[in-house]
């Protein structure tokens, strides 16, 4: 199986790179698992108002597939496929 990596992009934009990784079957599975990260730390943010999250996915040789990405705006979070940024 295919190990995909999760690096994570910060409001201040500290990125904390995944170095471990996680096997998938494939790509589509990898993004399900990126979009429920993302919105889980969100959740997990005290202040969430104005709060943006971002995950990029990469490949096991190191290339870029695609980020996703969740804003929490005006006490609602947006759309999440307005804010997901492609794969």
């Amino acid at each position: 199986m295919p190990r995909f990596f999760f690096d994570t992009r910060e409001q201040d934009g500290s990125v904390l790179q995944d170095s471990v990784g996680v096997e998938f079957a494939d790509q589509q599975q990898a993004f399900e698992a990126a979009r429920h990260a993302v919105r889980e730390a969100v959740l997990e943010m005290p202040q969430r108002l104005g709060t943006r999250f971002d995950m990029d996915v990469r490949d096991e040789a190191g290339r870029s597939l695609g980020s996703v990405g969740l804003r929490f705006v005006g006490g609602a979070f947006a759309d999440p496929a307005a804010v997901f940024l492609g794969c």
